[in-house]
């Protein structure tokens, strides 16, 4: 009798883990992909002028609502005339900050400021690689980021964000974009940096 007590009392115990990993499995958050539109009006807000082929996500961008109206953070111009730019939804809820490549020349003539007084541009000297080095990693790039000190070693798969050569320090994300890095370019697909 005692034996069986045992037993129940631990089923019982084993029943009452498992019923919190179940219940958030059922209650499954719909998430909404991010439109090409939504990115346009947004652009548009910030005074950005693009065509819908000009847009490229760098990665899949989901909200928490379909309708969720995006903002600019900033926009970096790279080297062959296109230009990274940063969005978020205005309700920071909805979704996580991320990058749209904008391929399309227009956007260097943005001016900071223009149509939004948050709009922050990067300068261009910080991207544009000199003539006689051939850029190696291009935005959009998958490469993998070791970080290290004198103890570890951590090897990241990363997106970068900038286009850069061998030597030069660019920005990257973590696969999902949540996490943001500066390494050193060392070889094609490969950066550096430090902890």
């Amino acid at each position: 009798m005692m034996l069986t007590r045992m037993r129940l009392n631990k089923f019982a115990g084993l029943i009452l883990l498992l019923v919190p990993l179940a219940a958030p499995a059922s209650q499954a958050t719909l998430r909404f992909d991010v439109s090409t539109r939504q990115v346009i009006d947004a652009l548009t807000a910030a005074g950005l002028s693009a065509s819908p082929a000009q847009v490229e996500f760098l990665s899949t961008v989901s909200t928490a609502s379909d309708d969720a109206q995006l903002h600019v953070v900033n926009t970096v111009n790279q080297a062959d005339g296109s230009a990274t730019v940063k969005l978020r939804c205005q309700d920071n809820h909805q979704c996580l900050p991320f990058y749209v490549l904008l391929r399309a020349s227009k956007a260097r003539s943005v001016k900071s400021g223009a149509g939004n007084p948050g709009l922050q541009l990067a300068s261009d000297h910080e991207l544009i690689a000199p003539p006689d080095l051939p850029r190696i990693m291009r935005a959009g790039d998958a490469a993998i980021l070791t970080l290290e000190n004198k103890d570890f070693r951590i090897r990241i798969p990363v997106v970068c964000l900038q286009d850069g050569t061998q030597g030069q320090r660019i920005r990257v994300a973590s696969k999902d974009h949540r996490r943001f890095f500066e390494g050193e370019i060392v070889g094609t697909g490969v950066l550096k940096g430090s902890l």
